[in-house]
Protein backbone atom coordinates (compact mmCIF):
# COMPACT_ATOMS: atom_id res chain seq x y z
CA UNK A 1 0.00 0.00 0.00
CA UNK A 2 1.37 3.73 -0.76
CA UNK A 3 2.26 5.58 1.83
CA UNK A 4 0.10 8.09 0.92
CA UNK A 5 -2.92 5.80 0.92
CA UNK A 6 -1.66 5.01 4.19
CA UNK A 7 -1.82 8.43 5.63
CA UNK A 8 -5.03 9.35 4.01
CA UNK A 9 -6.74 6.69 6.29
CA UNK A 10 -4.64 7.67 9.42
CA UNK A 11 -6.31 11.29 8.82
CA UNK A 12 -9.52 9.53 8.80
CA UNK A 13 -8.91 7.63 11.85
CA UNK A 14 -8.41 10.64 14.02
CA UNK A 15 -10.91 12.90 12.32
CA UNK A 16 -13.58 10.32 13.37
CA UNK A 17 -12.55 9.16 16.75
CA UNK A 18 -12.01 13.39 17.94
CA UNK A 19 -15.50 13.85 16.18
CA UNK A 20 -18.88 14.00 18.50
CA UNK A 21 -21.03 10.89 17.85
CA UNK A 22 -24.35 11.88 16.69
CA UNK A 23 -27.22 9.07 16.82
CA UNK A 24 -27.02 5.47 15.38
CA UNK A 25 -28.21 4.68 11.83
CA UNK A 26 -31.10 1.42 11.41
CA UNK A 27 -29.73 0.62 8.10
CA UNK A 28 -26.54 -0.24 9.08
CA UNK A 29 -24.97 -3.72 9.78
CA UNK A 30 -23.31 -4.59 12.65
CA UNK A 31 -19.86 -5.86 12.34
CA UNK A 32 -19.95 -10.09 13.23
CA UNK A 33 -17.18 -9.40 15.65
CA UNK A 34 -19.70 -6.81 18.00
CA UNK A 35 -20.58 -8.24 21.20
CA UNK A 36 -24.23 -8.08 20.36
CA UNK A 37 -24.19 -11.66 18.34
CA UNK A 38 -22.95 -13.06 21.86
CA UNK A 39 -25.11 -11.85 23.70
CA UNK A 40 -28.16 -12.78 20.95
CA UNK A 41 -27.13 -16.02 20.84
CA UNK A 42 -26.89 -16.48 25.14
CA UNK A 43 -30.52 -15.15 25.05
CA UNK A 44 -31.93 -17.15 22.46
CA UNK A 45 -30.43 -20.46 24.03
CA UNK A 46 -32.53 -19.70 27.09
CA UNK A 47 -35.47 -18.05 25.40
CA UNK A 48 -36.40 -19.32 21.94
CA UNK A 49 -37.50 -16.88 20.36
CA UNK A 50 -39.23 -17.24 16.99
CA UNK A 51 -37.88 -14.90 13.89
CA UNK A 52 -34.30 -14.91 15.03
CA UNK A 53 -32.33 -17.03 12.66
CA UNK A 54 -29.21 -18.03 13.39
CA UNK A 55 -28.02 -19.17 9.88
CA UNK A 56 -27.86 -15.38 8.33
CA UNK A 57 -25.57 -13.18 9.41
CA UNK A 58 -25.24 -10.05 10.06
CA UNK A 59 -27.89 -8.39 11.42
CA UNK A 60 -28.93 -4.56 10.46
CA UNK A 61 -29.08 -2.67 13.67
CA UNK A 62 -32.62 -2.06 13.07
CA UNK A 63 -32.92 -6.11 13.36
CA UNK A 64 -30.73 -6.45 16.90
CA UNK A 65 -33.34 -3.42 17.97
CA UNK A 66 -36.15 -5.56 17.62
CA UNK A 67 -34.33 -8.39 18.84
CA UNK A 68 -33.75 -6.89 22.04
CA UNK A 69 -37.46 -5.95 22.37
CA UNK A 70 -38.91 -9.09 21.39
CA UNK A 71 -36.32 -10.65 24.58
CA UNK A 72 -37.66 -8.08 27.16
CA UNK A 73 -41.10 -9.27 26.32
CA UNK A 74 -40.40 -12.94 26.70
CA UNK A 75 -38.28 -12.26 29.54
CA UNK A 76 -40.92 -10.49 31.73
CA UNK A 77 -43.46 -13.46 30.79
CA UNK A 78 -40.84 -16.29 31.98
CA UNK A 79 -42.31 -17.39 35.22
CA UNK A 80 -39.40 -20.13 35.89
CA UNK A 81 -35.99 -18.91 35.96
CA UNK A 82 -33.72 -19.11 38.73
CA UNK A 83 -33.29 -15.62 40.17
CA UNK A 84 -29.21 -15.45 39.57
CA UNK A 85 -30.09 -17.00 35.30
CA UNK A 86 -32.75 -14.24 34.96
CA UNK A 87 -30.47 -11.65 36.52
CA UNK A 88 -27.86 -12.32 33.57
CA UNK A 89 -29.87 -12.29 31.03
CA UNK A 90 -32.32 -9.36 32.00
CA UNK A 91 -28.33 -7.70 31.91
CA UNK A 92 -28.00 -8.75 28.28
CA UNK A 93 -31.47 -7.17 27.44
CA UNK A 94 -30.35 -3.93 29.42
CA UNK A 95 -27.24 -3.79 27.45
CA UNK A 96 -28.89 -4.23 23.93
CA UNK A 97 -31.21 -2.07 24.61
CA UNK A 98 -28.72 0.81 25.66
CA UNK A 99 -26.51 0.17 22.82
CA UNK A 100 -29.47 0.61 19.82
CA UNK A 101 -31.05 2.75 22.01
CA UNK A 102 -32.12 4.74 18.88
CA UNK A 103 -33.33 2.52 16.99
CA UNK A 104 -35.66 0.91 19.32
CA UNK A 105 -36.89 4.17 20.08
CA UNK A 106 -37.61 4.62 16.33
CA UNK A 107 -39.35 0.89 16.09
CA UNK A 108 -41.49 2.25 19.50
CA UNK A 109 -42.38 5.59 17.81
CA UNK A 110 -42.43 4.75 13.91
CA UNK A 111 -43.67 7.83 13.22
CA UNK A 112 -41.27 9.81 14.84
CA UNK A 113 -38.95 11.61 12.00
CA UNK A 114 -35.22 10.01 12.15
CA UNK A 115 -32.20 11.99 12.35
CA UNK A 116 -31.30 13.32 8.96
CA UNK A 117 -27.63 12.36 9.35
CA UNK A 118 -25.93 10.22 12.12
CA UNK A 119 -22.54 9.14 13.07
CA UNK A 120 -21.58 6.67 16.03
CA UNK A 121 -17.94 5.53 15.10
CA UNK A 122 -16.44 2.65 17.35
CA UNK A 123 -12.93 1.20 17.30
CA UNK A 124 -10.29 -1.72 17.77
CA UNK A 125 -7.13 -1.72 18.88
CA UNK A 126 -5.61 -5.27 18.75
CA UNK A 127 -1.98 -7.06 19.79
CA UNK A 128 -1.46 -10.30 18.19
CA UNK A 129 1.89 -12.45 18.80
CA UNK A 130 2.59 -15.96 17.23
CA UNK A 131 5.00 -18.68 16.46
CA UNK A 132 2.67 -19.92 13.74
CA UNK A 133 3.12 -20.05 10.50
CA UNK A 134 0.87 -19.99 7.51
CA UNK A 135 1.00 -22.80 5.39
CA UNK A 136 -0.50 -23.73 1.71
CA UNK A 137 -3.33 -25.98 1.39
CA UNK A 138 -2.83 -29.04 -0.52
CA UNK A 139 -3.34 -27.92 -3.80
CA UNK A 140 -4.56 -30.77 -5.55
CA UNK A 141 -6.07 -34.50 -4.42
CA UNK A 142 -6.49 -35.86 -7.37
CA UNK A 143 -10.08 -34.69 -7.73
CA UNK A 144 -9.97 -30.86 -8.20
CA UNK A 145 -7.98 -28.44 -7.35
CA UNK A 146 -7.58 -25.06 -4.92
CA UNK A 147 -4.95 -22.83 -4.68
CA UNK A 148 -5.42 -21.55 -0.55
CA UNK A 149 -3.67 -20.36 2.52
CA UNK A 150 -4.05 -21.52 6.05
CA UNK A 151 -2.79 -20.68 9.53
CA UNK A 152 -5.18 -23.03 11.66
CA UNK A 153 -4.34 -21.04 14.90
CA UNK A 154 -5.43 -17.86 13.15
CA UNK A 155 -8.33 -18.59 10.94
CA UNK A 156 -11.81 -16.49 11.21
CA UNK A 157 -10.66 -13.59 11.63
CA UNK A 158 -12.51 -12.27 8.74
CA UNK A 159 -9.22 -11.83 6.78
CA UNK A 160 -7.25 -9.83 9.20
CA UNK A 161 -4.11 -9.83 8.74
CA UNK A 162 -2.16 -11.56 11.16
CA UNK A 163 1.73 -11.95 11.30
CA UNK A 164 4.45 -14.83 11.94
CA UNK A 165 5.73 -12.93 15.16
CA UNK A 166 3.48 -9.75 16.02
CA UNK A 167 1.11 -7.60 14.97
CA UNK A 168 -0.16 -4.69 16.08
CA UNK A 169 -3.37 -3.01 14.69
CA UNK A 170 -6.14 -0.11 15.24
CA UNK A 171 -9.50 -0.54 13.08
CA UNK A 172 -12.45 2.02 13.41
CA UNK A 173 -16.12 1.48 12.39
CA UNK A 174 -17.62 4.54 10.61
CA UNK A 175 -21.33 3.95 10.15
CA UNK A 176 -22.91 7.20 8.08
CA UNK A 177 -26.96 7.17 8.39
CA UNK A 178 -28.99 9.43 6.30
CA UNK A 179 -32.52 8.80 7.87
CA UNK A 180 -33.45 5.24 8.82
CA UNK A 181 -32.98 4.28 5.37
CA UNK A 182 -29.90 4.49 3.90
CA UNK A 183 -26.48 4.15 5.50
CA UNK A 184 -22.79 4.39 4.02
CA UNK A 185 -19.70 2.53 6.19
CA UNK A 186 -15.85 2.91 6.10
CA UNK A 187 -13.98 0.84 7.98
CA UNK A 188 -9.97 1.39 7.66
CA UNK A 189 -7.56 -1.00 9.68
CA UNK A 190 -3.86 0.22 9.91
CA UNK A 191 -1.72 -3.27 10.38
CA UNK A 192 1.91 -3.43 11.84
CA UNK A 193 3.40 -6.90 10.83
CA UNK A 194 6.69 -7.79 11.91
CA UNK A 195 7.39 -11.23 11.22
CA UNK A 196 9.75 -13.49 13.08
CA UNK A 197 12.25 -13.88 10.17
CA UNK A 198 12.62 -9.86 9.64
CA UNK A 199 10.66 -9.06 7.27
CA UNK A 200 8.19 -5.72 8.22
CA UNK A 201 5.49 -5.00 6.75
CA UNK A 202 2.57 -1.84 6.65
CA UNK A 203 -0.83 -2.91 5.70
CA UNK A 204 -3.66 -0.56 5.05
CA UNK A 205 -6.82 -1.60 3.76
CA UNK A 206 -10.87 -1.31 4.25
CA UNK A 207 -12.04 -3.71 5.99
CA UNK A 208 -15.57 -3.19 5.48
CA UNK A 209 -17.13 -0.62 3.20
CA UNK A 210 -20.59 -0.46 1.72
CA UNK A 211 -23.59 1.15 0.82
CA UNK A 212 -27.11 -0.32 2.40
CA UNK A 213 -30.68 1.22 1.01
CA UNK A 214 -33.39 -0.33 2.99
CA UNK A 215 -37.31 0.40 1.64
CA UNK A 216 -40.15 -1.44 3.02
CA UNK A 217 -37.76 -3.86 4.42
CA UNK A 218 -36.37 -5.21 1.36
CA UNK A 219 -32.56 -3.81 1.60
CA UNK A 220 -30.01 -3.55 -1.17
CA UNK A 221 -26.46 -3.26 -0.16
CA UNK A 222 -23.37 -2.91 -2.12
CA UNK A 223 -19.67 -3.49 -1.43
CA UNK A 224 -17.67 -5.24 1.06
CA UNK A 225 -18.75 -6.95 4.28
CA UNK A 226 -18.63 -9.47 6.49
CA UNK A 227 -20.95 -12.27 6.14
CA UNK A 228 -21.45 -15.68 7.16
CA UNK A 229 -24.17 -18.61 6.20
CA UNK A 230 -24.81 -21.81 8.49
CA UNK A 231 -24.50 -22.84 11.65
CA UNK A 232 -21.34 -23.45 12.04
CA UNK A 233 -20.99 -19.84 13.25
CA UNK A 234 -17.43 -18.05 12.11
CA UNK A 235 -16.46 -21.93 10.68
CA UNK A 236 -19.69 -22.37 8.90
CA UNK A 237 -19.63 -24.20 5.46
CA UNK A 238 -21.18 -22.18 2.69
CA UNK A 239 -19.43 -18.73 4.00
CA UNK A 240 -17.79 -18.46 6.86
CA UNK A 241 -15.76 -15.59 8.58
CA UNK A 242 -12.32 -16.96 7.30
CA UNK A 243 -11.87 -14.97 4.01
CA UNK A 244 -11.69 -10.47 3.76
CA UNK A 245 -15.23 -9.85 3.56
CA UNK A 246 -16.21 -10.72 -0.27
CA UNK A 247 -17.15 -7.52 -2.56
CA UNK A 248 -20.91 -7.93 -3.49
CA UNK A 249 -24.46 -6.85 -4.08
CA UNK A 250 -27.06 -8.25 -2.06
CA UNK A 251 -30.97 -8.12 -1.86
CA UNK A 252 -32.15 -9.57 1.00
CA UNK A 253 -34.83 -8.42 3.65
CA UNK A 254 -34.13 -6.64 6.64
CA UNK A 255 -35.78 -8.53 9.12
CA UNK A 256 -37.71 -11.48 9.21
CA UNK A 257 -41.35 -11.22 7.25
CA UNK A 258 -44.14 -13.73 6.88
CA UNK A 259 -45.74 -15.40 3.68
CA UNK A 260 -49.43 -14.98 2.80
CA UNK A 261 -52.06 -17.87 3.34
CA UNK A 262 -51.22 -20.78 4.65
CA UNK A 263 -47.43 -20.35 3.96
CA UNK A 264 -47.58 -17.88 6.78
CA UNK A 265 -47.19 -21.44 8.57
CA UNK A 266 -43.98 -21.74 7.80
CA UNK A 267 -43.09 -18.50 9.86
CA UNK A 268 -40.49 -15.79 9.97
CA UNK A 269 -38.65 -16.09 6.96
CA UNK A 270 -35.24 -14.63 6.25
CA UNK A 271 -33.66 -14.54 2.64
CA UNK A 272 -30.77 -13.40 1.03
CA UNK A 273 -29.68 -13.13 -2.84
CA UNK A 274 -25.78 -12.46 -3.37
CA UNK A 275 -23.65 -11.76 -6.49
CA UNK A 276 -19.59 -11.42 -5.27
CA UNK A 277 -16.61 -10.65 -7.67
CA UNK A 278 -13.94 -12.93 -6.64
CA UNK A 279 -11.56 -10.81 -8.12
CA UNK A 280 -8.45 -11.13 -10.50
CA UNK A 281 -6.61 -13.85 -8.67
CA UNK A 282 -8.40 -16.38 -9.95
CA UNK A 283 -7.57 -18.84 -12.76
CA UNK A 284 -10.65 -17.06 -14.44
CA UNK A 285 -10.14 -14.20 -13.87
CA UNK A 286 -12.69 -11.90 -12.22
CA UNK A 287 -14.48 -15.08 -11.33
CA UNK A 288 -18.21 -14.48 -9.71
CA UNK A 289 -19.48 -16.25 -6.87
CA UNK A 290 -23.66 -15.83 -6.61
CA UNK A 291 -25.89 -17.44 -4.34
CA UNK A 292 -29.10 -17.27 -1.90
CA UNK A 293 -29.61 -18.31 1.31
CA UNK A 294 -33.10 -19.19 2.78
CA UNK A 295 -34.14 -19.62 6.33
CA UNK A 296 -37.71 -20.08 7.71
CA UNK A 297 -38.96 -20.60 11.96
CA UNK A 298 -42.11 -22.12 12.08
CA UNK A 299 -41.40 -22.29 15.79
CA UNK A 300 -39.96 -20.58 18.31
CA UNK A 301 -37.90 -23.80 19.03
CA UNK A 302 -37.05 -24.58 15.50
CA UNK A 303 -35.08 -23.45 12.66
CA UNK A 304 -34.70 -24.64 8.89
CA UNK A 305 -32.62 -23.35 6.63
CA UNK A 306 -31.51 -23.81 2.63
CA UNK A 307 -28.41 -22.10 0.38
CA UNK A 308 -26.12 -22.79 -2.50
CA UNK A 309 -23.07 -20.88 -3.43
CA UNK A 310 -22.27 -21.12 -7.35
CA UNK A 311 -18.81 -19.57 -8.71
CA UNK A 312 -18.86 -18.97 -12.35
CA UNK A 313 -17.47 -16.99 -15.15
CA UNK A 314 -14.08 -15.09 -15.72
CA UNK A 315 -12.49 -14.22 -18.75
CA UNK A 316 -11.40 -17.91 -19.92
CA UNK A 317 -14.00 -19.79 -18.49
CA UNK A 318 -16.72 -21.82 -19.51
CA UNK A 319 -19.48 -19.52 -20.90
CA UNK A 320 -22.91 -19.69 -19.59
CA UNK A 321 -26.32 -17.70 -20.94
CA UNK A 322 -28.82 -16.50 -18.98
CA UNK A 323 -31.13 -19.20 -18.47
CA UNK A 324 -28.39 -21.50 -17.55
CA UNK A 325 -26.95 -19.10 -15.23
CA UNK A 326 -30.47 -19.57 -13.63
CA UNK A 327 -30.75 -22.97 -14.04
CA UNK A 328 -27.32 -23.27 -12.20
CA UNK A 329 -28.31 -21.81 -9.36
CA UNK A 330 -31.07 -24.67 -8.94
CA UNK A 331 -29.37 -27.86 -9.58
CA UNK A 332 -31.67 -29.77 -7.33
CA UNK A 333 -34.42 -29.13 -9.53
CA UNK A 334 -33.19 -29.91 -12.88
CA UNK A 335 -30.24 -32.73 -11.94
CA UNK A 336 -33.30 -34.69 -10.64
CA UNK A 337 -35.11 -34.13 -13.84
CA UNK A 338 -32.13 -35.42 -15.51
CA UNK A 339 -29.03 -36.36 -13.60
CA UNK A 340 -26.47 -36.41 -16.71
CA UNK A 341 -27.12 -32.53 -17.91
CA UNK A 342 -24.74 -30.79 -15.03
CA UNK A 343 -22.04 -29.33 -18.18
CA UNK A 344 -19.48 -28.87 -15.45
CA UNK A 345 -19.38 -24.87 -16.21
CA UNK A 346 -19.34 -24.10 -12.52
CA UNK A 347 -18.40 -25.11 -9.27
CA UNK A 348 -21.95 -25.12 -7.13
CA UNK A 349 -21.86 -25.88 -2.98
CA UNK A 350 -25.40 -26.86 -1.60
CA UNK A 351 -26.50 -26.66 1.96
CA UNK A 352 -29.47 -27.66 3.99
CA UNK A 353 -29.48 -26.89 7.92
CA UNK A 354 -31.64 -27.16 11.27
CA UNK A 355 -31.76 -25.90 14.69
CA UNK A 356 -33.57 -27.39 17.10
CA UNK A 357 -34.13 -26.49 21.19
CA UNK A 358 -35.31 -29.30 22.96
CA UNK A 359 -37.40 -28.86 26.41
CA UNK A 360 -35.08 -29.89 28.52
CA UNK A 361 -34.75 -28.03 31.95
CA UNK A 362 -31.00 -27.39 30.78
CA UNK A 363 -31.88 -25.30 27.62
CA UNK A 364 -30.36 -28.36 24.99
CA UNK A 365 -29.82 -26.93 21.17
CA UNK A 366 -29.11 -29.13 18.97
CA UNK A 367 -27.47 -28.39 14.96
CA UNK A 368 -27.10 -29.89 12.15
CA UNK A 369 -26.09 -28.78 8.62
CA UNK A 370 -25.08 -30.81 5.13
CA UNK A 371 -23.23 -29.50 2.46
CA UNK A 372 -23.44 -31.45 -0.90
CA UNK A 373 -20.85 -30.93 -3.33
CA UNK A 374 -22.34 -32.40 -6.26
CA UNK A 375 -25.90 -33.98 -6.19
CA UNK A 376 -27.32 -37.70 -8.89
CA UNK A 377 -29.74 -39.44 -7.44
CA UNK A 378 -28.11 -42.55 -9.14
CA UNK A 379 -25.69 -42.01 -6.23
CA UNK A 380 -27.28 -41.23 -3.12
CA UNK A 381 -25.35 -42.98 -0.75
CA UNK A 382 -21.97 -41.71 -2.28
CA UNK A 383 -23.25 -38.11 -2.34
CA UNK A 384 -24.23 -38.32 1.73
CA UNK A 385 -21.09 -39.54 3.14
CA UNK A 386 -18.27 -38.60 0.20
CA UNK A 387 -19.35 -35.52 -1.29
CA UNK A 388 -21.40 -33.87 1.40
CA UNK A 389 -19.50 -31.18 4.42
CA UNK A 390 -21.13 -32.51 7.66
CA UNK A 391 -21.43 -30.34 10.47
CA UNK A 392 -23.40 -31.37 13.81
CA UNK A 393 -23.33 -29.83 17.11
CA UNK A 394 -25.05 -29.34 20.34
CA UNK A 395 -24.99 -26.09 23.06
CA UNK A 396 -26.24 -27.18 26.92
CA UNK A 397 -26.70 -23.48 28.01
CA UNK A 398 -27.30 -24.38 31.57
CA UNK A 399 -24.59 -27.26 32.30
CA UNK A 400 -25.10 -26.71 36.08
CA UNK A 401 -28.34 -25.21 37.24
CA UNK A 402 -27.77 -21.72 38.05
CA UNK A 403 -26.37 -21.34 34.77
CA UNK A 404 -23.18 -20.28 35.54
CA UNK A 405 -21.39 -22.62 32.72
CA UNK A 406 -22.45 -23.49 29.60
CA UNK A 407 -21.06 -26.46 26.40
CA UNK A 408 -20.67 -26.23 22.94
CA UNK A 409 -19.93 -29.50 21.03
CA UNK A 410 -19.37 -29.96 17.16
CA UNK A 411 -17.88 -32.40 15.09
CA UNK A 412 -17.30 -31.79 11.24
CA UNK A 413 -16.49 -33.24 8.09
CA UNK A 414 -15.34 -32.27 5.24
CA UNK A 415 -16.04 -34.27 1.65
CA UNK A 416 -13.14 -35.32 -0.35
CA UNK A 417 -13.40 -32.44 -2.52
CA UNK A 418 -15.12 -29.53 -1.08
CA UNK A 419 -13.90 -26.22 -2.20
CA UNK A 420 -11.36 -28.27 -5.07
CA UNK A 421 -12.86 -28.02 -8.76
CA UNK A 422 -11.28 -29.50 -12.21
CA UNK A 423 -12.50 -26.28 -13.93
CA UNK A 424 -11.78 -23.61 -11.50
CA UNK A 425 -8.78 -24.54 -10.53
CA UNK A 426 -8.43 -21.35 -8.03
CA UNK A 427 -10.89 -23.17 -5.90
CA UNK A 428 -13.54 -21.83 -3.26
CA UNK A 429 -11.24 -18.88 -2.67
CA UNK A 430 -11.36 -15.37 -1.83
CA UNK A 431 -7.61 -13.66 -1.94
CA UNK A 432 -5.93 -16.95 -1.01
CA UNK A 433 -8.49 -18.06 1.80
CA UNK A 434 -11.14 -20.30 1.40
CA UNK A 435 -14.67 -19.04 1.39
CA UNK A 436 -16.27 -21.70 3.52
CA UNK A 437 -14.75 -23.91 6.52
CA UNK A 438 -11.08 -23.58 7.17
CA UNK A 439 -10.95 -27.30 7.45
CA UNK A 440 -10.01 -27.76 3.50
CA UNK A 441 -11.57 -31.06 1.66
CA UNK A 442 -10.84 -34.27 3.22
CA UNK A 443 -10.92 -33.21 7.07
CA UNK A 444 -12.09 -33.98 10.64
CA UNK A 445 -12.70 -31.90 13.68
CA UNK A 446 -14.06 -31.99 17.18
CA UNK A 447 -14.59 -28.18 18.86
CA UNK A 448 -15.44 -28.15 22.31
CA UNK A 449 -16.08 -24.79 24.17
CA UNK A 450 -16.95 -24.65 28.23
CA UNK A 451 -18.15 -20.97 29.17
CA UNK A 452 -17.92 -19.97 32.38
CA UNK A 453 -20.05 -17.03 32.99
CA UNK A 454 -18.88 -14.27 35.86
CA UNK A 455 -20.45 -11.41 37.01
CA UNK A 456 -21.07 -8.18 35.17
CA UNK A 457 -21.45 -9.76 31.74
CA UNK A 458 -17.94 -11.57 31.44
CA UNK A 459 -17.35 -15.05 30.16
CA UNK A 460 -14.62 -16.87 30.52
CA UNK A 461 -13.94 -19.52 27.63
CA UNK A 462 -11.62 -22.79 27.35
CA UNK A 463 -12.01 -23.86 23.77
CA UNK A 464 -10.49 -27.33 22.90
CA UNK A 465 -10.14 -28.83 19.43
CA UNK A 466 -9.08 -31.66 17.43
CA UNK A 467 -8.10 -31.32 13.79
CA UNK A 468 -7.38 -34.00 11.22
CA UNK A 469 -6.69 -32.74 7.53
CA UNK A 470 -5.82 -36.24 4.91
CA UNK A 471 -3.53 -35.17 2.07
CA UNK A 472 -4.26 -38.62 0.50
CA UNK A 473 -4.66 -38.93 -3.54
CA UNK A 474 -7.78 -40.35 -5.21
CA UNK A 475 -9.13 -40.71 -8.51
CA UNK A 476 -12.93 -41.51 -9.98
CA UNK A 477 -13.65 -44.31 -11.44
CA UNK A 478 -17.45 -44.69 -13.54
CA UNK A 479 -18.23 -48.00 -15.35
CA UNK A 480 -20.83 -46.62 -17.44
CA UNK A 481 -21.05 -42.97 -18.01
CA UNK A 482 -24.84 -43.45 -19.26
CA UNK A 483 -26.39 -44.93 -16.11
CA UNK A 484 -23.81 -43.99 -14.05
CA UNK A 485 -23.40 -47.19 -12.26
CA UNK A 486 -20.40 -48.18 -10.98
CA UNK A 487 -19.78 -44.57 -10.34
CA UNK A 488 -17.18 -44.67 -7.17
CA UNK A 489 -14.12 -42.64 -5.33
CA UNK A 490 -10.69 -45.12 -5.17
CA UNK A 491 -7.94 -44.09 -3.13
CA UNK A 492 -4.81 -44.07 -5.30
CA UNK A 493 -2.15 -43.06 -2.49
CA UNK A 494 -2.13 -43.11 0.92
CA UNK A 495 -1.22 -39.50 2.12
CA UNK A 496 0.25 -38.18 5.65
CA UNK A 497 -2.43 -36.70 7.97
CA UNK A 498 -1.52 -33.73 9.62
CA UNK A 499 -3.13 -33.46 12.93
CA UNK A 500 -3.23 -30.74 15.26
CA UNK A 501 -4.42 -30.57 18.98
CA UNK A 502 -5.02 -27.34 20.55
CA UNK A 503 -6.59 -24.94 23.61
CA UNK A 504 -7.27 -21.54 23.64
CA UNK A 505 -8.43 -19.39 26.84
CA UNK A 506 -10.27 -16.45 26.26
CA UNK A 507 -11.82 -13.40 28.37
CA UNK A 508 -15.10 -11.93 26.60
CA UNK A 509 -17.45 -9.38 27.69
CA UNK A 510 -21.02 -9.60 26.24
CA UNK A 511 -22.43 -6.36 27.17
CA UNK A 512 -23.08 -4.99 24.39
CA UNK A 513 -23.27 -1.18 25.65
CA UNK A 514 -20.35 -1.31 27.20
CA UNK A 515 -18.11 1.47 26.55
CA UNK A 516 -14.50 0.20 26.67
CA UNK A 517 -13.75 -3.83 26.86
CA UNK A 518 -10.65 -5.17 27.65
CA UNK A 519 -10.49 -8.81 26.17
CA UNK A 520 -7.34 -10.96 26.29
CA UNK A 521 -6.91 -14.36 24.43
CA UNK A 522 -3.94 -17.02 25.21
CA UNK A 523 -3.76 -20.20 23.20
CA UNK A 524 -1.19 -23.49 22.67
CA UNK A 525 -1.20 -25.74 19.66
CA UNK A 526 0.69 -29.31 19.28
CA UNK A 527 1.07 -30.32 15.57
CA UNK A 528 2.06 -33.53 14.00
CA UNK A 529 2.99 -33.98 10.68
CA UNK A 530 3.12 -30.11 10.18
CA UNK A 531 2.99 -29.04 6.32
CA UNK A 532 1.91 -33.12 6.13
CA UNK A 533 5.81 -33.75 6.36
CA UNK A 534 6.05 -37.19 8.19
CA UNK A 535 6.60 -37.13 11.66
CA UNK A 536 7.58 -33.33 12.10
CA UNK A 537 5.74 -31.39 14.77
CA UNK A 538 5.48 -28.50 16.51
CA UNK A 539 4.37 -26.56 18.86
CA UNK A 540 2.62 -23.22 18.38
CA UNK A 541 1.61 -20.43 20.62
CA UNK A 542 -0.27 -17.66 20.38
CA UNK A 543 -1.04 -14.55 22.39
CA UNK A 544 -3.21 -11.41 22.20
CA UNK A 545 -5.17 -9.01 23.38
CA UNK A 546 -8.37 -6.70 22.03
CA UNK A 547 -9.07 -2.84 22.84
CA UNK A 548 -12.97 -2.45 22.03
CA UNK A 549 -14.38 0.77 22.02
CA UNK A 550 -17.64 2.73 21.66
CA UNK A 551 -17.57 6.82 21.02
Amino acid sequence: MRRRHACQLLLVLIAAISSRPVSAQAAATVSLSDPAYAAIDELQAALPNQGLLIGQRPYSRREVARIALRFNDVLSRAPDLAADVRERLAALVRSLLAAYAREVRSLNSPNTPASPLALSPAARLDLIGTNSAPRPVPPSNGLGDIVATTNPLTDGFSGRPVAHGTTTAAELALPVGIGSWIALEVDPRLTWLSDRTGTRQFDAELQRAYLRVVVRNVAVQAGADERVWGQGGPNGMLLSANPRPLHAVTIANDTPFTLPGFLGRLGPVRATFMGASLGDAQNFPGAQLYGYKIGIMPTPRLELGFGIIDQMGGTGAPRLGVGERIKDLFPYVFLAISPSSDRQASNKIASVDFRYHARWSRDLTVYYELDPDDFDVRRLGSIYWQDSGHLLGAHIDRLTADGRFALDAQFQRTSLRLYEHGEFTSGVTYRNAIIGDPLGPNALAGYTTLSARLPRSWTLSLSAALEARDSSIYTVIQSDTVTGRGWRFVKLADGVTEKRARMVVNLTNVAADRVVSFWPMVGVERVLNDGFALDRTATNVIAGVSLRIRF
